[in-house]
C-alpha cells in the first residue's frame, strides 16, 4: 500500500516542507498562496506535489489536497508536524493490525519552542461519535476508498481563515461516524506537532465560546446545549480567570441560536 501525506500549507516558493517536516512518502502540499500554480518533483523514491491556489480556508485548502490524493492510506498534516523516520512503517504496521479500519487517529507528541511539552499515547481501541471532540486534523488518517466511499469534505465554514474559527476537524470526523466508517485510535506515535502561537485561538473570550456554540448546533444539533453545558463545566478551570462559567455559557448559547437562525433562513 502506497502512504500520502496531504499536508495544507501557505506561502510556499519551494518544496523546503519536505525536509523540514522529514516527510518519506508521497506528498501533495495544497498551498493558498493568492496565486494559481502547480509543481512536482521525485525525491528518493517519492513524488512531491505542491498545489498551488488562491483560496482562502484551510477546510478548502484540506479538500483542494484530497482531490489530487492517489495514495492508498493518507494521512492529513499541517505544515508544524515533524515526522519519525520510519512514518511509513508505522502507518503501514497499524493497518496490517486493524485490516477493517477505514481510519487511524495516530498519537503525536505536542512541542513548544523545539520542547516536547506532552506527550500523547492513544489506547488502541475503536472509538465513537462522542470522541469527535478529542482529535486534530494532523492525527487523522484514512483509506483512500473509504473516504470516496463516504463521499468525505471538510466544512468550508470552520477552521482558521473561515467566518467559525475552528471545528472543521470534528465535523470530518462526525461524518465519518456518520456514514459508517470504522475509525480507530493507535499508540504509535507518528511524530511531533508544534504548537506555538495559534493564528485563531485568542484566548477564552466571548467569541471562542460563540464560536464553539456554532460548531455543537452543527455536530450536535438538539444536544447541542447539553454538550455546551458540559463543555463550560468541565473546562472551568482553563477559562474562568477570563470569563465566568454563566458568561461563557451564555455565548454557546448564543451562538447555537445564531446557527439555528441561519440555517432555517
Amino acid at each position: 500500500m502506497r502512504v500520502e501525506v496531504l499536508c495544507a500549507t501557505m506561502n510556499q516558493n519551494d518544496f523546503s516542507k519536505l525536509q523540514e517536516m522529514n516527510i518519506s512518502c508521497d506528498v501533495v502540499f495544497a498551498n493558498q498562496a493568492g496565486r494559481a500554480a502547480y509543481d512536482e518533483i521525485k525525491f528518493s523514491e517519492y513524488r512531491a506535489r505542491m498545489i498551488t491556489t488562491n483560496t482562502v480556508g484551510v477546510g478548502r485548502n484540506r479538500n483542494i489536497g484530497l482531490i489530487h490524493a492517489s495514495g492508498d492510506i493518507l494521512l492529513f498534516a499541517d505544515d508544524d508536524v515533524r515526522y519519525a523516520d520510519d512514518l511509513r512503517e508505522r502507518v503501514l504496521r497499524a493497518y496490517e493490525e486493524h485490516p477493517e479500519a477505514d481510519m487511524i487517529i495516530f498519537s503525536m507528541d505536542i512541542t513548544k519552542n523545539g520542547q516536547v511539552i506532552r506527550k500523547v499515547r492513544n489506547k488502541d481501541k475503536r472509538i465513537g461519535l462522542f470522541s469527535a471532540l478529542k482529535y486534530g486534523t494532523y492525527t487523522f488518517s484514512a483509506r483512500r476508498s473509504s473516504v470516496e466511499r463516504g463521499n468525505l469534505w471538510f466544512s468550508s465554514m470552520f477552521g482558521g481563515g473561515t467566518k467559525y474559527a475552528y471545528g472543521e476537524d470534528t465535523l470530518f470526523l462526525i461524518d465519518a461516524f456518520r456514514k459508517g466508517l470504522r475509525v480507530y485510535t493507535s499508540s504509535y506515535c507518528l511524530g511531533t506537532c508544534s504548537k506555538e502561537d495559534s493564528t485563531c485561538f485568542h484566548g477564552y473570550d466571548e467569541r471562542y465560546f460563540f464560536d464553539r456554540g456554532v460548531l455543537y448546533a452543527c455536530a450536535f444539533g438538539m444536544f447541542a446545549f447539553s454538550f455546551a453545558t458540559r463543555y463550560c463545566i468541565k473546562k472551568r478551570s482553563l477559562y474562568r480567570s477570563k470569563i465566568s462559567v454563566k458568561a461563557a455559557l451564555n455565548s454557546m448559547r448564543k451562538g447555537i441560536n445564531h446557527y439555528r437562525c441561519e440555517r432555517n433562513l
